[in-house]
């Protein structure tokens, strides 16, 4: 399963939401890989990783240090750093359609899409859209080696209620026009950063049931800028609805 982890906004804690959830999955034993889209390539810092993403690196014709495995309680994950450079992502995209870069960037990532794992994971930049050349280039590759592997999307929003409904517009807007031809089986919510007895605003705001489940994170403040390792990360039991809802899908 393509499981990818999408937000209407920077700064609602997507991230975290993408580790604990991968945290869920690797107390189940399962191994887990992850694609860190995101332009600031938080995870695979926390990963380790400190060198430049897959594409930089090939781009600027240097061995990257961009992919890396930890074994977390009963799971594997592994983690590769495909973009992570800041800005340098558009104009790194671009260079895509010259056959030298599009071929070396295929070949390596093919390398790891082929490791055993259970489910794909992907963090990404908010409002990214599945049509936007960074988003595509990635689903292109792993398609051609898995072309029949069904998608789910897991929407963050923090408990704003503004926030929540601005994730809402942007979710039916891209299920609208790519759900189908992304083979998107389900989707769920996750509101994260609530407050001491956050009740989910059912009646308040309409069109939460459309969603597969929708589950909730507390304000933690351990987790708040996190900068320590990922297997310290906590299991939360909030987001085993989340895990159950993806799996039943498969």
């Amino acid at each position: 399963m393509r499981i990818v982890v999408l937000g209407a906004k920077g700064g609602v804690g997507k991230s975290i939401v993408t580790l604990l959830l991968i945290r869920t999955f690797l107390e189940r034993g399962k191994k887990i890989l992850l694609v860190d889209r995101d332009m600031t390539g938080y995870i695979s810092w926390l990963a380790g990783i400190r060198g430049k993403g897959l594409v930089a690196s090939i781009v600027d014709n240097e061995t990257g240090n961009y992919f890396t495995t930890l074994n977390i309680g009963k799971g594997i994950l592994r983690v590769v750093k495909f973009y992570g450079d800041g800005p340098r992502l558009i104009s790194d995209s671009q260079l895509f359609s010259r056959e030298d870069i599009g071929s070396q960037i295929r070949e390596k990532y093919d390398e790891i899409i082929s490791l055993p794992h259970d489910h794909v994971i992907y963090d990404n930049r908010g409002m990214v859209e599945p049509g936007e050349l960074e988003y595509s280039l990635e689903i292109g590759i792993y398609l051609r080696k898995f072309p029949h592997t069904k998608s789910y999307w897991v929407f963050v929003s923090d408990s704003l209620k503004m926030n929540i409904e601005m994730t809402l517009d942007y979710d039916q807007y891209i299920w609208n026009r790519w759900a189908k031809n992304m083979n998107v089986v389900g989707r769920s919510l996750v509101i994260n950063m609530v407050p001491p007895n956050y009740a989910i605003p059912y009646e308040e705001i309409g069109g939460l049931s459309r969603y597969d489940s929708v589950t909730t994170v507390p304000f933690m403040d351990e987790l708040f800028e996190f900068t320590g390792k990922i297997e310290s990360m906590p299991s939360l039991s909030s987001l085993e609805p989340l895990a159950k809802a993806i799996e039943s899908k498969i």
